[in-house]
């Protein structure tokens, strides 16, 4: 699945631009109706957002948020991911993986794409919206943070682990609070 998807995503390398923005989903959405070119493509923490589509209203994008004294900049992706730029390959991703015959995970298995709360299928249509949905990282997080307490980040450069400590902090603020509150 990754092999394939890789290799046509490939062919779509420096077509977009990816951004990340200090904004919440709601702020950024409003933010990005002067950017027709550029989609919300991931929703990262309570207030951090990702960006992604055509390379120069990205960076204009970033320029405004910028003048705005937000956090903004580019993200190193050759990939604008999540975002009709992926469009053109769709088609023949899905029929690549057509013949997958998925089975039921073994091990909990929290979606990015799909409803966090439920086991997603990882069909052909599944792996189609992995690489065309936003990543929904804050919903996985707060799910998952549900039953457990512990999270790790296995990667060269840890550029998820803001974004989850954020969903944490605030979850267990919530939770703290609600806890107060019910006593």
């Amino acid at each position: 699945v990754i092999g394939t998807r890789s290799r046509l995503m490939s062919r779509l390398a420096g077509q977009g631009a990816v951004g990340l923005l200090e904004m919440d989903a709601e702020a950024a959405s409003s933010f990005l109706a002067e950017y027709p070119e550029v989609s919300l493509a991931g929703f990262l923490s309570p207030r951090q957002t990702v960006i992604a589509g055509a390379v120069e209203q990205v960076d204009a994008a970033i320029v405004a948020a910028s003048a705005q004294e937000r956090f903004a900049r580019r993200v190193n992706m050759e990939v604008a991911s999540h975002t009709a730029l992926m469009d053109p390959i769709l088609p023949e991703l899905r029929s690549l993986l057509a013949d997958l015959t998925p089975k039921s995970p073994t091990i909990p298995f929290i979606s990015t794409v799909a409803d966090p709360a439920a086991a997603p299928v990882l069909d052909a249509d599944y792996w189609v919206a992995n690489v065309r949905e936003p990543v929904r990282l804050h919903q996985a997080i707060t799910t998952a943070a549900a039953q457990h307490g512990t999270f790790v980040e296995i990667s060269p450069h840890p550029t998820l682990t803001h974004a989850i400590t954020e969903t944490l902090d605030r979850k267990s603020t919530r939770l703290n609070s609600s806890h107060i509150t019910i006593s």
